[in-house]
């Protein structure tokens, strides 16, 4: 087992919690222009809406789940 530096476990942690941002980030723009600025009811959206904003949100976690992992 590899031991690490309290100053390298954090400068993992500060990097998983930008790549976690930058997902998020990523998630809410799309958002912003697919359906506009305001935010969203999902009991708005039509099913092909749905499919569509769970299509992308599972592209971002494959995405920054491989850096994450």
């Amino acid at each position: 087992m590899a031991i690490i530096s309290k100053k390298e476990w954090d400068k993992y942690i500060e990097l998983m919690r930008q790549v976690n941002e930058k997902a998020a980030m990523d998630l809410v723009s799309y958002m912003r222009h697919r359906f506009g600025a305001g935010l969203i009811d999902p009991t708005t959206l039509t099913s092909e809406q749905r499919k569509e904003l769970i299509d992308y949100a599972y592209a971002i976690v494959n995405k920054y789940g491989e850096a994450s992992a």
